[in-house]
């Protein structure tokens, strides 16, 4: 649910089936700290050596740091949703149930 007032953005909660937990949360969190850092990285290496159009490599860890951050903290990976896999602690296991995965 979105709530605007005065064109600020009060209150927003994702519907999702959270499907990864413990150890693959602690992984994402992990490479979005990376993405974090090899972004600091590149923007400094823009800024320091002017390659031109490399500047456009700052994509790339951006994009990871955003992907991996956003799946630890909705507990959802984009792919097992795609698939309607849980890992949830254990082995990778297909939902049996898809009504389970209706949010």
């Amino acid at each position: 649910m979105i709530l605007l007032k005065y064109g600020l953005l009060l209150h927003y909660k994702v519907k999702s089936c959270p499907n990864i937990g413990g150890g693959e949360i602690c992984r994402r969190l992990f490479m979005g700290y990376l993405g974090l850092i090899l972004t600091i990285a590149v923007i400094v290496f823009t800024i320091i050596f002017n390659p031109g159009q490399l500047r456009a490599l700052v994509f790339f860890p951006a994009l990871l740091m955003g992907i991996a951050f956003f799946e630890s903290w909705d507990k959802t990976c984009i792919i097992n949703a795609y698939f309607g896999i849980k890992n949830l602690g254990q082995n990778n296991q297909q939902e049996r149930d898809f009504n389970s995965l209706k949010f």
